[in-house]
């Protein structure tokens, strides 16, 4: 399989042809993995059992135990529904163009009324948290008062414990000095840039709000308004991306060397507008090209290190392992990860939720009730495939437990005969090609089935052998 990628950017390393080490996986294992490969009718694999939602049920069956470790603090995720523009691609709660001020004063006055739901139900008066990250939608959407609004609203109901992330979500054709200052002053530690791409008409295709140049310019802002952390958010498999194209983004992406770096693959939700464009796609294997560009390009670079197979931090700038929010708590015991705002997900104790969408949201929380609508209580065989999951995407390792190895022994065999695992169980150059892949092997068969039907259902049959 030919990956070759005609070097045209500067991140330091000499101008060439270069081939991947993915040329060096055999064509079975390729073949296999393919069959493994993720559907994209929902969400990640990592974010089991989000991802299968065919197993939840209407949460007025849901008994949640409210009783938390007194020590361990809450991971907070508020969930901001406005865009400028809408990515074609997109199947998360937003709404295009400029919100009117009184629709965002609206929703700020429910999100303080559900801190104030969640505090009561935990018996605290003021919610103890660890992370804040706030997503969407496009955060940075809101006027400068409007962001100062919304974040005294969370500092009135929420205590931060010392050293927590405050994290926000920004997209560069929003953003303005004076909104990074007011981000700044209400103590926002790490912002994550959705730059997706360098390529302007990839950009372009994708209804993104910016341009390559309006990227770089929000980096520059961020970085002249002191924020600690900035991430790049780049993704792979767009429509019309080529291997050269995308390797020319991640070079401008060293160039800029930002705290982190975060690769995603697209998801194309279908009956989405990009669904129906009839642009090209990039297959599965030039996808695992890409995978296998960031990291032959990265490790070149010298300067980043790798801490889950899509992720790379500049260790003297980033304090690491950045939480992965906002879909479940990832940390051992029981759950205790609220979200609010619409289509939010929470996770207490052994019940994972989802808040209703709009109008139903606000209707909700304005007769004073918290607005879930979906829940999924989670069994034995949920928490040991959630904490093999997990562990082999937050931390690049299978879990050497006797429950996990018990109940999937043939997935750990297949992993250590075909070198994507070593001997400590960590997972090699070659198995972090296939992070997501490996996640799925990891599947409750329940999980598999319930997702084979919903690939079915919308026509995605070929390929599915989970």
């Amino acid at each position: 399989m030919n990956c070759a990628v005609e070097k045209t950017h500067d991140n330091g390393v000499a101008s060439a042809s270069w081939e991947p080490r993915l040329s060096r996986l055999s064509s079975d294992l390729l073949d296999q993995m393919e069959r493994l490969r993720p559907a994209v009718v929902h969400e990640k694999a990592h974010v089991y059992p989000v991802s299968v939602p065919e197993l939840w049920h209407k949460a007025t069956d849901a008994v949640i135990d409210w009783r938390i470790p007194p020590d361990k603090p809450v991971r907070l995720y508020v969930h901001i529904p406005w865009c400028l523009a809408r990515c074609t691609f997109c199947f998360y709660e937003s709404r295009a163009g400029v919100p009117p001020e009184t629709d965002v004063a609206a929703y700020i006055a429910c999100l303080k009324t559900e801190l104030g739901l969640y505090a009561r139900n935990l018996r605290q008066n003021r919610l103890a948290a660890e992370t804040l990250y706030i997503g969407g939608g496009t955060p940075s959407v809101l006027t400068p008062e409007q962001i100062r609004h919304f974040m005294d609203v969370i500092h009135d109901a929420v205590d931060f414990v010392k050293g927590a992330s405050l994290i926000a979500e920004v997209s560069p054709g929003t953003l303005t000095p004076e909104k990074v200052a007011a981000f700044v002053e209400k103590g926002i530690s790490r912002v994550s840039i959705g730059v997706q791409s360098f390529d302007d008409t990839i950009l372009k295709i994708c209804g993104r709000d910016h341009d390559a140049a309006g990227a770089v310019k929000a980096y520059e802002m961020l970085r002249e308004a002191g924020i600690p952390e900035i991430n790049f958010d780049l993704m792979l498999a767009l429509p019309e991306q080529t291997l050269d194209s995308f390797a020319r983004s991640v070079g401008k992406a060293l160039e800029l060397a930002p705290s982190s770096l975060s690769f995603l693959d697209l998801r194309v939700a279908p009956g989405s507008p990009l669904h129906k464009s009839g642009h090209y796609y990039p297959t599965w294997r030039e996808d695992i090209c890409m995978r296998a560009i960031y990291q032959e390009m990265l490790k070149a670079d010298g300067r980043y290190e790798r801490t889950r197979p899509h992720y790379y931090i500049l260790p003297e700038q980033a304090r690491g392992r950045s939480t992965r929010v906002p879909c479940l708590d990832s940390r051992p015991g029981p759950g205790c990860q609220i979200g609010i705002g619409v289509t939010a997900y929470s996770h207490i104790g052994d019940v994972c939720f989802i808040n209703a969408r709009n109008p139903k949201y606000q209707l909700t929380i304005q007769s004073g009730h918290l607005p879930v609508e979906w829940a999924l209580t989670l069994d034995e065989e949920d928490k040991t495939a959630m904490r093999a999951i997990r562990d082999v995407v937050d931390l690049t390792v299978v879990p050497n437990l006797p429950e996990v190895l018990a109940q999937y022994p043939e997935q750990v065999k297949f992993l250590k005969d075909n070198g994507l695992i070593d001997a400590d169980y960590s997972l090699t150059d070659d198995g972090c090609l296939f992070g997501e892949e490996i996640a799925y092997m990891f599947y409750p068969a329940k999980a598999k089935a319930a997702e084979m039907a919903a690939c079915a259902a919308v026509g995605q049959t070929e390929g599915y052998e989970r």
